[in-house]
């Protein structure tokens, strides 16, 4: 009878320290099964987005050169360097002279709070058809060039005058 009373509280104790000793590990790999289903979801939702990302490349893909046009009409940031050396290459072309380049002021475009207006003065020297030319060339030009306003006075020599232009470009 002993032997059943000892067998007995053997079989307990044992059941116990198992429970006791094998409950914290199963709670642990609940866990960290719940930790691998979370990364598993965002792996899934990171697959979904790139894959989405990829089906828009290849929708725009067909569009690469307009693209590229917009990007270089309305650039991210303005690089007023190469504008105005654009400016100056333009007008030698044309038979003008960038003879001065005024101060950049910057402020939103009415409306569009993300699309940035530069406005700008330059002052060219050359001739009424040279002129002409050059802002023809600007209205057809990759970037967006407004012509605000034009003033002239007089040159050093007859038939060339100081011509003084606000223009206007964006950036977004």
């Amino acid at each position: 009878m002993i032997r059943i009373i000892v067998a007995v509280i053997l079989i307990f104790v044992s059941v116990v320290l198992g429970v006791l000793w094998i409950w914290p590990k199963y709670q642990d790999s609940r866990s960290t099964l719940f930790q691998i289903a979370q990364v598993k979801a965002g792996i899934d939702a990171a697959r979904d987005y790139t894959e989405n990302l990829k089906e828009i490349f290849n929708q725009l893909a067909p569009y690469q050169d307009n693209l590229a046009k917009i990007d270089m009409a309305l650039p991210s940031q303005p690089f007023f360097p190469p504008l105005f050396e654009y400016l100056s290459k333009i007008g030698s072309e044309r038979g003008l002279i960038v003879s001065e380049v005024g101060s950049v002021k910057t402020g939103s475009l009415k409306g569009r709070p993300k699309v940035q207006e530069h406005s700008f003065s330059i002052t060219v020297t050359g001739s009424y058809p040279s002129l002409k030319n050059f802002i023809s060339v600007l209205e057809k030009s990759f970037r967006f060039i407004n012509v605000s306003s034009i003033s002239f006075s007089s040159g050093p020599q007859k038939g060339v005058f100081n011509f003084h232009l606000s223009l206007k470009v964006c950036s977004y």
